[in-house]
């Protein structure tokens, strides 16, 4: 998730005192690292997960495909 992305979502002004999403966590890993998303999942024992990682622009896909593959899909996956 991007900068502005994150911004987004730590808003909780908006969001209704009895929703789950008064208690998100957001943790910064690797997402193609399954040993650290399972420690977090572990952790956390989430009840909803918004995935929102991924290699977006076409230039950047074009430029590296592997990483591409890796982030987008392995570490959806993952």
């Amino acid at each position: 998730v991007g900068p502005g992305g994150v911004r987004e979502l730590v808003r909780v002004d908006d969001v209704p005192a009895d929703s789950p999403l008064r208690s998100a966590a957001l943790a910064k890993l690797d997402i193609r690292d399954e040993s650290q998303i399972a420690e977090v999942l572990a952790d956390v024992k989430p009840s909803i997960i918004f995935h929102l990682a991924a290699i977006v622009p076409i230039r950047a896909a074009i430029e590296n495909p592997p990483a591409t593959f890796e982030t987008n899909v392995i570490g959806t996956a993952n």
